[in-house]
């Protein structure tokens, strides 16, 4: 009864019916809207308000600007470095390894500075030459052993002003019990709170101002290069007035990590270890055990090998569950379930499973009259020391072994290695005029059938399929590089 006095009090106030009826219609979709939410259109609304706000935090995490400062050493350019340079660090809106050399195949930003002894003195410099014309937000320090994910960096920072002095990372306090924590003014009583080199952190660019203007200041700041880097980074930048965020999220969980993820979902278990019982003394944060250790939207992990950051990359952004928008990525069921037949032949069967040129691999997984005496006869032919020339002819030994239709190709390319056997060749599947595809040399087998040595051999076989010779052709061979062509033969 109260709803139905509200309706008539309104109808009183109301000048045009129609907006009578357009109110009654809203206040009821409202209400039952509220009452249920399955409704079709609450489903609507709600889903665009997600959307919505999904798309503003995009944007908001596109605007943050990170410039990453990766300290190494020349000897490790082609190993740590170029892992690095491949993986997270690309996601860096501008990446800068210093080291002691330049490197045509890494940015580098060269200083005269080498050894962990000299990482202050390194990083001092580092930060002063952060060129003033690039256009950044926020300064990521991080090691060569490091794996960051930038965009949980993004998120987090995307929450505060970079024009405010502010430094991020993971918080330690080095104890006034151990010598290297010791003020460099002499002062073995004061704890520091400081933030750790290997999980990475990250200065505001005020708080880079700050660092590069007042690091001079030998009250404030270590002189010289010796000290430990990220203590004396901290206690600088907390002397300078630049504010510690506590970078856990919302249930606690850290983000930044010194050590490895496999370390830090088992730390309570293992921190009496050598190598991680440092944290008993400097650990500031409570540990847990499990998934509880670790944010959803963890940013850093430290001590890595090379294998490891490259698994790292694979989980986080290639691996993923199948969910209903995916693409399906089965192989049909016809082409994954493999004969029954041809499980007796072993041999065969591995040569199958490595072709990498699906077409062929389900024209041979279907064929039902594989004779597999005669297949592997032609399969294990080996001619020693055979060589191939560019505008040869040859045939695939797979469509001889399996007797399928005779393909004809053209050598447009040969390309040796440092393993003669593993020689590769660049084929065109129609004599010149078709489509370009790579095989090892060790699949093919020349256009010979004439000569007798070979009717004695792999080609005077039963039920061998008789093909149709093409005559060489003049063109000039096409000009392509190993890397440009896509698809394999066989």
């Amino acid at each position: 009864m109260s709803v139905i006095r509200a309706f008539k009090t309104i109808d009183h106030t109301l000048k045009h019916k129609q907006l009578y009826v357009m109110f009654v219609v809203i206040f009821t979709i409202g209400v039952y809207g509220l009452m249920y939410e399955n409704i079709v259109g609450t489903q609507i609304v709600s889903q665009m308000l997600v959307l919505q706000h999904h798309n503003f935090k995009e944007r908001e995490h596109a605007k943050v600007r990170v410039m990453c400062l990766i300290p190494t050493e020349f000897k490790n350019h082609q190993t740590k470095a170029s892992v690095i340079n491949s993986t997270w660090a690309k996601r860096c809106d501008f990446l800068q390894f210093v080291s002691d050399q330049p490197d045509d195949s890494l940015p580098v930003m060269v200083l005269n500075s080498s050894g962990w002894g000299n990482l202050w003195g390194k990083t001092k410099t580092m930060f002063s030459a952060v060129n003033a014309s690039v256009e950044f937000d926020w300064v990521l320090k991080a090691d060569t052993d490091s794996y960051i994910i930038m965009e949980n960096l993004k998120s987090l920072l995307s929450h505060y002003n970079s024009s405010e002095p502010l430094f991020a990372g993971s918080i330690y306090i080095c104890r006034s019990n151990t010598k290297e924590c010791n003020d460099f003014d002499g002062d073995g009583n004061t704890d520091q709170v400081y933030m750790t080199g290997g999980a990475g952190y990250v200065l505001s660019r005020e708080a880079v101002r700050r660092f590069v203007s007042g690091h001079v200041d030998q009250t404030k700041c270590r002189p010289g290069d010796q000290g430990p880097e990220d203590v004396e980074m901290s206690r600088c930048l907390q002397r300078l007035g630049v504010s510690f965020i506590d970078t856990r999220d919302k249930d606690g969980r850290n983000r930044f990590f010194h050590f490895s993820a496999e370390d830090a979902l088992s730390l309570p278990e293992n921190v009496h270890r050598p190598d991680l019982s440092w944290i008993l003394n400097y650990g500031i944060l409570p540990m847990a055990n499990g998934a509880e250790c670790c944010s959803k939207k963890a940013i850093s992990f430290h001590h890595l090998t090379t294998q490891q950051i490259k698994m790292m990359e694979y989980m986080v952004y290639a691996l993923r569950p199948q969910t209903s928008e995916d693409e399906d990525l089965n192989m049909p069921a016809d082409e994954a379930t493999l004969p029954n037949a041809m499980l007796d032949h072993s041999d065969i069967l591995e040569v199958v499973m490595n072709i990498r040129n699906a077409t062929l691999r389900k024209a041979i997984l279907l064929k039902q009259d594989i004779n597999f005496t005669n297949a592997a006869q032609i399969l294990n032919k080996v001619k020693q020391n055979e060589t191939f020339n560019i505008g040869e002819l040859v045939y695939l030994k797979l469509d001889l072994a399996m007797e399928l239709p005779e393909r004809v190709l053209k050598i447009e390319q040969v390309i040796d290695t440092p393993e003669p056997e593993k020689t590769w060749l660049i084929l065109n599947d129609n004599v010149g005029v078709g489509n370009l595809c790579k095989v090892e040399k060790s699949k093919v087998v020349g256009d010979d059938k004439d000569n007798e040595d070979d009717k004695e051999g792999i080609y005077n076989i039963e039920n061998n399929i008789t093909t149709t010779r093409i005559p060489d052709q003049t063109e000039k061979p096409q000009e392509v590089t190993f890397l440009e062509v896509v698809s394999f033969c066989a």
